[in-house]
Order: C-alpha cells, then sequence, then structure tokens
C-alpha cells in the first residue's frame, strides 16, 4: 500500500476518534431530551444531510446500482443496525451520566479492532506494534479493576463499533455512500417513531424550544463526519495498524473533553 494512502488513512482516523471523543459534549447539551429521541433524530437528520450531498455530487444512481447486489444490502442492513445501537447506548451513557463507562468503551474498541484485523482479515503486526498491545491490554485490566463494577456499557460500545467497523470494511462501497444506505434503511423506523412521539405529545422536537430543535437537526453532521473519516482512513490502512497507532489519538480527544466538562477520571486516580 502507498505511503501516502497510509498517511492519508491514518490522518482520517485521528480525525474520526477526535470527533468520537468530544461528540458526548454534545449529547451533553441535549440532556433534557430523552435518548431514544436523540438517537432517532442522529438517524434522520443524518440521512437527509448525506442525502443532500450525495444527490448534489450525482452519485446517487451509482449508489442504487450497486444495492443490486444483494450480499452488499445485507451487510449495510447488518451496519446499520449495529451503528444505531452503538448510537443509543452512547446517548443513553451520557445521559445517564455513565460517561466514564461510555470512555472506557473507545479505549477497549482499537483492541478490538485489532483483534478482528489480526483473526479474521489476516493482518499482520510488527514486534513493536506487539508490545504497544500488550500494554495497552494491560491498562484495560488495570481499569477495569479500578472501575469496581463490570463495565457493561463500555463492552457495548466498544464492541458494537467493532462490528460495524469490520463489516463495512467488508463492503465494497466509499464511506459517505455507505453511510447514505444505513441512514436510509433506518430512516422508516425513525419516521414512524417521531410522528408517534408528535400524535402523543412527547417529542421535544417543536415542542421545546429553537435551541433544541437547532441542536437537534444538527445531529445529522455531528453524527455523519467520523463515520465518514473512519471508513475513509479503513480504506486505506489496515484495522490493525490503524488502531494502534490512534489509541493515543483516542485518549488524547477523552482528556481534553473531561477537561472541559470538569469530570475527573476517578477511576484513573484512585
Amino acid at each position: 500500500m502507498p505511503q501516502k494512502d497510509t498517511r492519508a488513512g491514518l490522518l482520517y482516523g485521528v480525525g474520526a476518534y477526535t470527533l468520537w471523543g468530544l461528540s458526548p459534549l454534545y449529547w451533553h447539551l441535549l440532556n433534557g431530551v430523552s435518548h431514544w429521541e436523540t438517537t432517532v433524530h442522529r438517524v434522520i437528520w443524518c440521512a437527509v444531510g448525506v442525502g443532500i450531498v450525495i444527490a448534489i455530487s450525482g452519485r446517487l444512481a451509482g449508489i442504487i446500482d450497486k444495492l443490486r447486489n444483494k450480499k452488499l444490502l445485507a451487510n449495510l442492513m447488518v451496519t446499520g443496525v449495529l451503528i444505531a445501537f452503538n448510537w443509543g447506548v452512547m446517548v443513553w451513557a451520557v445521559s445517564a451520566e455513565q460517561i466514564v463507562q461510555a470512555a472506557f468503551g473507545y479505549f477497549i474498541n482499537p483492541l478490538a479492532n485489532i483483534a478482528l484485523g489480526v483473526l479474521l482479515l489476516g493482518e499482520k503486526l510488527s514486534p513493536l506494534r506487539w508490545a504497544a498491545v500488550a500494554l495497552a491490554v494491560g491498562a484495560v485490566v488495570v481499569q477495569t479493576v479500578a472501575l469496581g463494577a463490570f463495565p457493561t456499557v463500555a463492552i457495548l460500545l466498544g464492541l458494537s463499533f467493532s462490528l460495524y467497523g469490520y463489516f463495512r470494511k467488508t463492503a465494497n462501497i466509499g464511506g459517505l455512500d455507505g453511510v447514505f444506505v444505513e441512514a436510509m434503511l433506518l430512516l422508516p423506523f425513525a419516521v414512524a417513531l417521531v410522528l408517534y412521539w408528535q400524535s402523543t405529545g412527547q417529542a421535544a422536537f417543536l415542542h421545546e424550544n429553537p435551541y433544541t430543535d437547532v441542536l437537534l437537526v444538527l445531529c445529522g453532521p455531528v453524527t455523519a463526519l467520523p463515520l465518514y473519516c473512519s471508513p475513509s482512513r479503513r480504506g486505506r490502512c489496515g484495522s490493525a495498524r490503524s488502531d494502534s497507532c490512534n489509541i493515543s489519538a483516542r485518549r488524547s480527544a477523552y482528556s481534553l473533553r473531561y477537561s472541559c466538562s470538569a469530570k475527573p477520571l476517578r477511576w484513573c486516580t484512585r
């Protein structure tokens, strides 16, 4: 693989991880909204925003043609369910003040990615990278003990996104195109839920204030951009290599987020 493509892939990965690391700050702004409604709006506005970009770029016909491949369509159905589950768990974790577990999940995730890359995709690690992985595994074990509780949320977040990344890597479709298809497959269910909540008076959207409405609409780009970056870098460098290099990027992003939110990492300082 050309060195230029590898570097570009790593840059995409750092960008994706940084955005994910900072995203709970955004979901915290929506704490007054049900985590179910926030997740549904992530789907809707992601579909709308990415759909506009796809339409303007003239790629819609090409995407439809690709979806005649039933294997690809089934693959994207699986990734759509996985990513929606991941979104829902993350938003719930923030609203339930399980931010430490949410952060921990994204330390577990790169290790799971490395395991999938080595075991299922046949990727190779140098001795130096194996040493880095061993150190990271040791750190995760120490933090699990210090946490004092089984990290259910962390495992759900880390594993669901690792599986998402694996299935997306095996799908022959571009990053943004894949995000669009995933969102469109989920869109009918999301719209049905919004209409139900609107009819029963349970919706925050259009019933709270313009500030909340704008935040819900902006869930689209906040959701789509890191997803675009992640498949893009995976197409340029291996899962094992990129994730072993980007563990530090995730750590930096979460450290910055905790500094901004003034929430101490008690499980790191015991």
